[in-house]
This record gives structure tokens, sequence and C-alpha cells, in this order.
């Protein structure tokens, strides 16, 4: 077994592979779209898809205007047109959001109904919040990775029915990732985590004085979720955390700091003369029931 190093850029993995250099490429990074599209239809490489907790979260500063008042916030998230997000930024290749930080494959994981978009709606709470003539805001974003791009301009573009103007204003991504916590408004990608306390612990919770943890990018502290996220980290049964994950659900979609639209997939590359090769939601290469076919 040989491991090759071809660096972070995903093309060279994508060409290498093509080329017959190697056998198995992990697709991740900022160009993992691209990837995809190159070698889904190629008859010689199979992709093993798997769905993660991965996500690009909208997300809303609620010590600042004008996302103090959930009310804009709940009128954005109703702009979010997941199926079309979901196509064009996420290739139509993973699961709907629903604007909470729980994952479809989460174990406490509670199964809700799916949110519509709904501009209309979001125009009338908008005007109810005292922007009659609509709202100007910017939307901050990383400048390496297309999909949230892609998101960004969706966004802008099915929010202006609503009243939203959404200037985008794209920096580097070693500077989004150095100040992601200062941004009033923008598109955090979170990696995947395989239980929903863990993200809530990070980037939901308050310290013991009530004041935002310092992972807490949106300053979000609600005193109900708090503790009923505390009895889910104390029960160790699978049914209660079920239990009390309903109601987190709920609370986060509705009066919560984020829009999460959807959750994407990763993908392995590999030639189909690879066999029992399966892509881990954390990236883990696991090997010990991969074959390779003679031809």
């Amino acid at each position: 077994m040989e491991f090759i190093d071809l660096g972070f850029n995903t093309a060279k993995r994508v060409k290498a592979l093509q080329a017959g250099e190697i056998d198995v490429a992990d697709l991740s990074g900022s160009d993992e779209g691209d990837a995809f599209q190159m070698l889904n239809k190629d008859p010689r490489i199979r992709i093993e898809p798997v769905a993660t907790a991965r996500v690009n979260v909208l997300r809303m500063r609620v010590d600042r205007e004008p996302w103090q008042d959930n009310r804009v916030r709940t009128a954005l998230k109703l702009c979010q047109y997941r199926e079309k997000i979901l196509l064009l930024a996420g290739m139509g290749q993973g699961h709907i959001g629903r604007d909470c930080h729980v994952f479809p494959g989460h174990p406490e994981y509670c199964q809700k109904p799916a949110i519509k978009f709904d501009p209309r709606k979001a125009r009338s709470i908008l005007m109810e919040a005292g922007y009659p003539d609509g709202l100007d805001v910017t939307l901050t974003i990383g400048d390496n990775r297309p999909d949230i791009h892609r998101y960004a301009e969706i966004l802008q573009s099915d929010a202006a029915e609503a009243g939203f103007r959404i200037s985008i204003d794209k920096i580097s991504e070693q500077k989004y990732k150095q100040s992601f916590t200062e941004i009033d408004f923008g598109i955090t990608l979170w990696r995947h985590y395989p239980l929903g306390t863990t993200a809530l612990n990070l980037a939901y919770a308050a310290d013991t004085e009530g004041a935002p943890t310092p992972m807490n990018e949106t300053r979000w502290v609600d005193e109900e979720f708090s503790q009923l996220l505390a009895e889910a980290n104390a029960s160790l049964d699978l049914k209660e955390r079920h239990r009390l994950f309903c109601r987190l659900q709920d609370i986060q979609t509705e009066r919560g700091s984020i829009g999460i639209a959807w959750w994407q997939n990763r993908w392995t590359g590999v030639l189909k003369k690879v066999q029992g090769l399966k892509t881990h939601p954390s990236g883990y290469l696991l090997l010990d029931r991969v074959w390779v076919r003679k031809t």
C-alpha cells in the first residue's frame, strides 16, 4: 500500500486518478464540486458518496442590528429556496436543512417537516419588523469555496423579492477564518461531527455566567435551549435525548441565529477495480474490507 501526497489541490488528485496513477482519491476540498462533476460521468471511475453533518452555516450576529430582531432573522431564513440551493450550490448531492444545526444522520435527530421557500411571508414579517421599504445588508464570505459563493448569489437573488438588498463582500479565506466570530452576517463552513450535541455545545452555548462561549460566532444564547442542551448532555438514554432534541431543534429553527439550507455529502473517487471501499463522513480511510479485482 502506497500513500501519495498530492497536496490540497483537488484537481491534481482528479488528474492522477483519471491517469491511473492512483487507485483512490479523497475529493474533499474547496473545489470538490468541480471534482465531482469531472468524475461523475467517467466510466472508469466510481464515486462513493456519504451523507455528512458538514454544512455551510448562514449565520447572523444577534447582538448587532438588524439581526437582534428575530423577525428579521426569520424573514431572511424564509428566503432560502432550499431545493434550488441544493441543486445549484450542492449539485443535488446532500440533504435539505431546516435551520437547526442537527444533521438527519445524528442519533438524536428528530424528524420535522420541511420549511417552504416563502418570500411573500418574509416580506410581510420584514414590514412588521419596521422595514416597509426593505433592508440593506452585507453578506461576507470567503473567496475560495464556489459552493458558498453560489449559495450567497442564490440567496441574494431570491431574497430581493422579500425586500432584502444583499451586497456580497468576498474576502480572503484566511481573513474570514481569522475574523469569522466578528462578522455580522456571513457563511461559515462547519465540519462533520458524529453527535448532535457536539456542534450545539461549540457554537450555541453559554458559559456559567450566561455569556456566549468563544466559538459562539452569532452570540445567540437562549435560556430554554441551554437548559435542554444541558439535560441532553447529561443523559445516556437515546430515547430521552431524542425527546429533548425535538424541542431543541424547534427552538433553534423558530428563534435561532442560523440558516441551514443543505447538508453536504463527502466523496471518494475510486477506480472500478477497487472493491469494498466506503467513504467515511469524517474522512477516515478504512481499508480492512477493501480489495482489488484483477483485470
